[in-house]
């Protein structure tokens, strides 16, 4: 056995032992199982008590924010949910829109403001 297939069968082994892994890359790799679960029903919360009695050392909030960074970094496998589709006919706005929902800013009113009238 050469040397480079010594050094990858240490490595594959090191892959397999998830007791060194950090929380969050036993979350990465599980990531495909625990969207499963998601979809076929179960909770964040209940997903999150099943691992933490198996051992996960992880508090709940970050279990979710390593489960989010997971899905964000795993290159777009998991699909986003899909938008939701805008009505055909949107009401036509108003023509005359209240001032009290306009957004506050400046605006110049030139009709009183002539050059001659500056100091």
């Amino acid at each position: 056995m050469s040397e480079d297939d010594r050094l990858e069968k240490a490595i594959d082994a090191l892959s397999q032992d998830t007791s060194k892994m950090s929380s969050a890359a036993r979350i990465r790799k599980l990531l495909p199982k625990i969207e499963a679960a998601i979809a076929a029903g179960h909770s964040r919360e209940n997903i999150y008590e099943a691992m933490r009695k198996e051992g996960l050392p992880i508090s709940s909030t970050g279990f979710v924010s390593a489960l989010a960074r997971a899905r964000r970094n795993q290159g777009g496998k998991a699909k986003a949910p899909a938008p939701s589709p805008k009505p055909e006919s949107a009401p036509p706005k108003e023509s005359n829109p209240n001032p009290l929902t306009e957004p506050k800013g400046f605006e110049w009113n030139t009709k009183n403001h002539k050059p001659e009238n500056l100091i």
